[in-house]
């Protein structure tokens, strides 16, 4: 039998109903059955092609291969359960139940103090039950859960990473950005499984030399070629609903490429828009001065180049995008680990800009032993600023509970400064000489 993971969950079949086995990406098998339904198998092992499935050259799937022989030809159960009563053991096929004795009990699999199956009528293994060849359903409790797994050498329901199930994966033999609505509506239910799967089917043209030509950038490959898919699809029927595709967007996207780790941007084909929010530092490129704001951006700058270290500009909470190639540019002349000094407003904000930004590096194999650096506290502004120009957090700011137990607030108190008010700006640079040479806060 050939446990594999489709859509829908854990199938299984005897060999000779499947049509193909071949190696995926990553790390994984391509499953296609007789009735052209694909799933995948995890890791390397054995492969083949069924002949007797192949037109044309194509599996039911329709994915190319070369001719193959066809494998013998499936032979159906004539018994596909066996049920025990207190008037002994029946066996259950196409017509009425057959008495059996304990000599009949070796192929199957117990699921239930009533109920076995056979292996090779297995069709699907669910949360709560099997379901079998003829279309009937066992009931499994969950007591009995372990014992069918066990029986059948299975460690769990699950043999792939969430990620790659989550939406599901997969390989198609057609361009999903040009097929048809209808092929469109077949395969794709939601606007998740369309997105994830088109992004992944870039990434599979880009490994395989693909000149497919998309966006390169998170807007420009949202309108080619992500939205008029959508749209074709049917799965913006309205106006109001491209905000929350977008977004759904944006989501898996991040997800893929920062929880997932599946695959960076450039491996997409994106290109790197963000040059101007940063420079190397001659002398100190292991140094980074993250600069929170633009409205800050000439006076880090400043600071950062006369002491010859990093800076980059994220323009408020940290983007896995533009870290993606500002690493790839810090890499080009030092790849160990960092310092990161934030330069940025002393609120939550300001906070998770400097977390989140050590949290991306990490993503893309910077790491930063000693945390975010914060800058701006409320000891390098005087008593007198500190009254004037700090402000309450608000209320309605469901991070403030933290940031105050974190640091103290000013005074104890839920309230927080703008980084705007260090002036002049050559208090920056001494705030950084001190932090460089190992003194102050």
């Amino acid at each position: 039998m050939i446990f594999f993971e489709d859509e829908h969950g854990l199938a299984c079949l005897p060999e000779e109903l499947i049509a193909s086995i071949v190696p995926a990406f990553p790390d994984r098998r391509r499953v296609v059955t007789a009735d052209g339904t694909v799933g995948y198998l995890p890791g390397p092992g054995e492969c083949w092609v069924n002949g007797r499935f192949l037109q044309n050259c194509l599996d039911p799937a329709h994915f190319p291969h070369s001719p193959a022989d066809p494998r013998p030809a499936y032979q159906p159960e004539p018994f596909w359960s066996l049920e025990k009563t207190a008037q002994g053991l029946f066996l259950h096929g196409a017509g009425d139940p057959i008495p059996a004795t304990n000599q009949h009990l070796p192929p199957f699999c117990p699921c239930g103090p009533r109920w076995f199956f056979h292996p090779r009528s297995l069709r699907r293994i669910e949360k709560d039950g099997l379901l079998l060849e003829n279309g009937r359903r066992l009931r499994v409790t969950p007591s009995w859960k372990g014992k069918v797994l066990d029986s059948l050498g299975l460690p769990s329901l699950q043999l792939l990473p969430d990620s790659l199930t989550r939406p599901f994966l997969r390989e198609f033999p057609f361009e999903i950005a040009t097929a048809p609505r209808e092929i469109l509506q077949r395969h794709f239910p939601t606007a998740a499984t369309l997105i994830a799967n088109l992004l992944w089917q870039t990434l599979e043209y880009r490994r395989l030399g693909s000149s497919i030509q998309y966006g390169q950038t998170h807007r420009g490959y949202w309108y080619r070629p992500l939205l008029a898919t959508l749209e074709r699809a049917g799965l913006i029927p309205h106006l109001r609903h491209k905000t929350g595709a977008e977004l759904l967007y944006n989501d898996l996207l991040n997800r893929m490429i920062g929880e997932d780790r599946l695959f960076c941007y450039r491996d997409l084909g994106f290109s790197d828009a963000f040059q101007r929010d940063r420079e190397i530092g001659a002398r100190h490129p292991n140094v980074i001065l993250l600069i929170e704001k633009e409205d800050l951006a000439d006076m880090g700058q400043a600071a950062a180049r006369h002491f010859g270290i990093t800076w980059t500009v994220t323009g408020g909470v940290s983007r896995l995008v533009s870290t993606e190639f500002f690493v790839y540019a810090l890499q080009a002349v030092f790849t160990q680990s960092v310092r990161v000094l934030v330069f940025g407003d002393f609120d939550p904000g300001g906070r998770l800009a400097g977390f989140s930004h050590v949290e991306h590096l990490a993503r893309f194999g910077i790491s930063c032993p000693a945390g975010p650096e914060f800058l701006i506290t409320p000891e390098v502004f005087t008593s007198e600023e500190l009254r004037l120009f700090s402000r309450p957090l608000s209320a309605s700011d469901g991070r403030v509970d933290e940031f105050v137990a974190q640091t103290g607030g000013i005074g104890g108190q839920a309230r927080g400064i703008h980084a705007d008010w260090l002036q002049p700006p050559e208090r920056l640079v001494e705030i950084l000489d001190g932090r460089l040479r190992g003194q102050g806060a």
